[in-house]
């Protein structure tokens, strides 16, 4: 079994490959772009996350010197998946019975 940093790691390279065959790098784009717009159609919670953290993200970037995007970018995404991982847990927690 992998660890989840073992299977980062190899979408990672994956994604990295992609850079050498622009053909493929297109067709898993097109494929992203057509799974990232069915799970939006689907999870209208989703959509409405992404836009504010990317309005958020926008705003913030315009107001570092570009020199820390790469620092604010990491931090930014882990407050994102934070976020999100909390808002999941406040949605779960209303379906478990109460006592």
């Amino acid at each position: 079994m992998k660890t989840l940093t073992e299977i980062v790691k190899s979408r990672i390279e994956r994604t990295a490959a992609l850079m050498n065959d622009p053909e493929a790098m297109m067709r898993d784009a097109q494929a992203a772009e057509a799974r990232i717009t069915r799970r939006m159609q689907c999870d209208p919670s989703l959509s409405l996350f992404v836009r504010h953290y990317a309005e958020g993200l926008a705003a913030a970037l315009k107001a570092t010197p570009d020199a820390m995007h790469p620092m604010m970018l990491r931090s930014m995404l882990m407050q994102i998946v934070t976020e999100w991982e909390d808002v999941h847990q406040e949605f779960s927690e209303q379906l478990a019975p109460h006592p």
